[in-house]
C-alpha cells in the first residue's frame, strides 16, 4: 500500500510520452494487413518498448526501495517498516554493532542489484539508442 501513490510521477509519464513519439508511423502497415488494434498493440507496440519499460521499472523501483521518509510517517507498526526505516533505528542504538549494520546495508543493496542486472539488456538498449537520430 505505500507504493500506491507513486505508482504514476510525471518523469515516468514523460519518459514514456517521449518513447511513444518517436515510434515509427510504418508500424501502421499492421492496419492494411487486417490486424486490429490490440494486436498491433500486443505484438508490435509492447515488445519494441521493453527499454523504456526497464527503464521505469528501475528507476521507480531504486526510488521506492530507498524511500524513507514517506514510510517512516505512513507505517506505524514495526513489522512493516521497510529496511531503510529499520536501519535507522537500528543505527541510533548504541553500542553500534558495526558488523550488523553493514549487513543491513547489503540487504538494502542487493535487491537493486539484483533488479538492474535483470533488466540490463534492455536499459543499456534504451541509453543507447537516445543518441541516434533516424
Amino acid at each position: 500500500m505505500q507504493v500506491i501513490p507513486f505508482v504514476a510521477d510525471a518523469f515516468s509519464i514523460y519518459l514514456f510520452y517521449q518513447f511513444f513519439v518517436g515510434i515509427s508511423k510504418d508500424l501502421e502497415a499492421a492496419i492494411v494487413d487486417g490486424a486490429s488494434r490490440l494486436r498491433i498493440y500486443w505484438d508490435i507496440i509492447l515488445p519494441n518498448s521493453k527499454p523504456v519499460l526497464a527503464t521505469v521499472a528501475i528507476l521507480k523501483f531504486m526510488w521506492l526501495w530507498g524511500s524513507y521518509l514517506w514510510p517512516l510517517m505512513v507505517i506505524r507498526l514495526p513489522e512493516y517498516r521497510p529496511l531503510t526505516v529499520a536501519m535507522q533505528e537500528f543505527f541510533g542504538q548504541f553500542p553500534r554493532l558495526w558488523g550488523d549494520t553493514l549487513a543491513f546495508a547489503t540487504m538494502i543493496t542487493l535487491p537493486v542489484l539484483v533488479v538492474f542486472l535483470s533488466f540490463q539488456k534492455w536499459f543499456i538498449g534504451s541509453v543507447a539508442t537516445t543518441g541516434v537520430k533516424g
